[in-house]
């Protein structure tokens, strides 16, 4: 006696079993737009940590935290002793700049190269989903992570300083340029640095070779370039190009005007060998060139 879908059929010898029990799925069939967004879900709760063990939540939020640092300290000192910083955005990401460049060179590994490692990719392409999809999702998700600390503090701190001043629309109409700003360095600060980690880490299916691989190459790139365009010959200062460390730093102080620093002594020091503007198009050259490794890594290499 065999049960089978509620049914209960009797085999002998020779005999054959007609009802198998398929029945027709009737529940809500669900479009592309859910596919994605499920892994775009999915990979940003992996990059924050969610539902995994507590040491793989530590890294993610620290650093979060300490990106939230400055901004809560300049707003605390302005709520107590009254004293507003004017603009101070030229002050505080090239110095919190390597905590963008950690959190990518945490998060990005975490979010392709496991899938690698465990060769759990086919299982995403057995649904109408393409690698494509896959990239698209796994590099909005890292991105919008990377907006959470590049973007988010900084437009507090704007209104934040807003809302201490004598009159907050006085204070916005006035300091609008400082907004467009802040939007444009960090919505560039999140794809450099977030594009530029998930190409390295596409090359490889170990989490600790990427992430080492990618901090390698903005260090090694750092010193070559700060070394070479500081040298005396002809078209020195097109070196600074190589130093894809400090770039997007060179187009936010740009963006801001600071391109000149006066010394102690009283000497005015050039900040930016190159002008303003070749920085931002280098920025924007790098996401282009990461972008297309990634999808020429996923889309021609069939074991990625």
């Amino acid at each position: 006696m065999i049960e089978h879908a509620g049914e209960t059929t009797k085999v002998n010898n020779g005999a054959r079993i007609i009802d198998r029990g398929y029945q027709h799925y009737q529940g809500i069939r669900l479009d592309m737009n859910h596919s994605l967004w499920v892994m775009f879900w999915a990979a940003l709760k992996r990059g924050l940590g969610l539902r995994r063990s507590f040491r793989n939540k530590i890294a993610p939020w620290l650093l979060i935290a300490i990106a939230f640092l400055p901004p809560v300290v300049i707003l605390g000192v302005q709520i107590v002793f009254g004293v507003r910083a004017s603009s101070p955005y030229t002050r505080i990401y090239p110095r919190i700049d390597v905590v963008f460049i950690l959190f990518a060179g945490l998060v990005a590994p975490d979010l392709i190269c496991a899938d690698r490692r465990e060769r759990v990719i086919s299982l995403y392409f057995s649904a109408p989903i393409t690698r494509l999809h896959y990239i698209a999702s796994q590099v909005a998700s890292l991105v919008l992570l990377m907006l959470l600390i590049t973007l988010v503090p900084y437009v507090i701190l704007f209104f934040g300083q807003g809302l201490l001043s004598p009159a907050f629309s006085t204070f916005v109409s006035d300091n609008l340029s400082d907004l467009w700003h802040v939007l444009i360095t960090g919505a560039v600060l999140a794809f450099y640095f977030g594009t530029l980690a998930m190409a390295v880490a596409a090359f490889t299916d170990r989490r600790a070779y990427a992430t080492g691989g990618f901090l390698g190459l903005v260090l090694v790139s750092g010193i070559a370039g700060g070394v070479l365009s500081r040298l005396h010959f002809s078209g020195h200062e097109w070196f600074s190009l190589v130093d894809i460390f400090n770039m997007p730093i060179n187009m936010m102080r740009w963006l801001f005007g600071q391109t000149t620093a006066i010394e102690r002594n009283g000497t005015v020091t050039q900040l930016l060998p190159l002008d303003g503007s070749v920085y931002l198009w280098g920025s924007l050259a790098v996401i282009v060139i990461c972008l297309a490794l990634v999808g020429w890594r996923y889309l021609k290499v069939r074991d990625a």
